[in-house]
């Protein structure tokens, strides 16, 4: 960041945060406000608006010095999390402004200052609409050149003063109504729902009588949209991705076509993380060859109901429980009715780009893949079950370097399985599995995946 960097702030976002900024900007995609939603997309977990974080940044370049802005250039490298230290730092002999998380940069914006001192317009001038709150899904291929967004402002500005005090002073309220209903048109219009900003170019001091959004460019390879926004007092390109869809496994009818010759009658299958993933692909296999299952879930609920539903409407069987592996005693467990147990609990495994191993994100890893493992295990061993999947990895075997803290964190419990199955009669299954079609595995650039199903069919007719 140079010697000229100024004045470092640090920021947590909070749950709280976030709905403000939706009120104030009309952005209530639920990437930034629902867990439960979050947790099946690319990120994992609810993500900061990247025009919160930029904004934010200039209130905090405001704070300092007085400055008049020709442009700027904003590219978003790496999502921000909830309740996530981020680091503000601006580089004056650069002109430009990082956020950072953990020493990795998360956000830069570079800025070219103009000589002129009046480029304000008080007055956002658009059409003030109510909307449902809920963002369009778009297709992208079904998406045209050209294709018009409506140009209007669905916030309250009544929040750029609480948000944004000393930046809405100096620029004016209008103006940043402007700014944060670029977030809006993303999240909400196009790409909408399933969306990921990229990259927003924006020139300011503009005096426009027409108002408009147009879709500009469209590739469906890399996913990546651009759009071209007229506002009164802006011009703006924005670069947006479409985010993958989450990854739902097929219906028991569906799989029945391949599936339903095999023999699991003996399976009574407890499934850790049972409600998507691998743990759901189970479940339906284990009902497709005869066999029951209780399928555990955190927070989804609703997808736990659906598996489940899905299983008794085939005429199988299958029990869902709520389960933190974390929080949740597992030493009152009852496994006796059951003879399987199949280990799924995960976070959302993240890469790290720094050179410096990540202790807490190895914790993190530790706290599922060893600890709660552990216990679950040692319980399985006194219940006397016959067998126990603990599904490692093939980043052991490709120890790709972004990934030392996960790596460190599975080898540990694969080492934890070699030991059990030496002083116990349960056999502990422990493969290093390929990169399987999963929302872990989600990818704006697409991947070469497995499908669930049919990897997960060759270890259960293993076991």
């Amino acid at each position: 960041m140079g010697k000229n960097t100024q004045n470092p702030r640090t920021k947590y976002f909070t749950t709280h945060d976030q709905e403000l900024f939706a009120k104030f900007s009309g952005d209530y995609n639920p990437i930034h406000l629902s867990q439960l939603d979050a947790r099946r997309t690319i990120s994992g977990e609810c993500i900061v608006h990247g025009i919160n974080s930029m904004l934010w940044s200039l209130e905090n370049l405001f704070r300092d010095i007085l400055v008049t802005i020709e442009s700027i250039k904003v590219t978003f490298l790496k999502p921000i999390f909830i309740n996530q230290e981020v680091v503000y730092s601006f580089n004056s002999e650069l002109s430009s402004i990082q956020l950072t998380v953990d020493g990795i940069k998360c956000v830069n914006i570079s800025l070219i200052q103009s000589k002129s001192k009046d480029l304000l317009i008080h007055s956002h001038s658009l059409p003030q609409i109510q909307t449902s709150h809920q963002p369009n899904e778009i297709i992208q291929s079904e998406l045209s050149l050209l294709h018009k967004v409506d140009p209007y402002y669905c916030g309250d500005q009544k929040y750029a003063f609480q948000l944004y005090p000393h930046l809405t002073k100096s620029l004016g309220i209008g103006l940043v109504c402007q700014l944060a209903s670029l977030s809006e048109i993303v999240g909400m219009q196009v790409p909408g729902k399933h969306s990921l900003y990229k990259s927003l170019k924006i020139q300011f001091g503009k005096l426009n009588s027409i108002y408009s959004i147009n879709v500009v460019h469209s590739d469906q390879r890399l996913r990546l949209i651009r759009l071209s926004v007229n506002y009164p007092s802006i011009d703006a390109t924005i670069e947006a991705y479409f985010r993958p869809l989450p990854v739902f496994i097929s219906s028991c009818n569906e799989l029945a076509r391949k599936y339903s010759h095999k023999d699991y009658r003996e399976i009574r299958a407890f499934i850790v993380g049972g409600s998507r993933g691998l743990g759901a692909a189970v479940a339906k296999l284990i009902a497709l060859g005869g066999g029951s299952s209780l399928i555990t879930f955190n927070s989804g609920k609703k997808d736990a109901k659906q598996i489940q539903a899905d299983i008794n409407t085939y005429g199988a069987t299958c029990k869902i429980m709520q389960l933190d592996v974390l929080k949740n005693s597992i030493n009152s467990l009852d496994l006796s009715p059951f003879n399987q147990v199949y280990y799924f609990a995960s976070p959302k495994i993240r890469d790290n780009r720094a050179t410096t191993f990540n202790e807490s994100l190895y914790s993190k890893y530790s706290d599922y893949y060893i600890q709660r493992f552990e216990k679950l295990a040692n319980m399985a061993i006194q219940q006397r079950i016959k067998t126990f999947f603990y599904p490692s990895s093939i980043f052991i075997d490709q120890k790709p370097l972004n990934y030392k803290e996960y790596i460190k964190a599975k080898n540990f419990g694969e080492n934890i399985c070699k030991k059990l199955n030496t002083v116990s009669n349960t056999k502990f299954i422990y493969p290093r599995l390929p990169m399987i079609n999963t929302d872990q595995n989600l990818s704006i650039l697409p991947l070469d995946l497995q499908d669930s199903c049919s990897i997960m069919s060759n270890y259960i007719e293993a076991i």
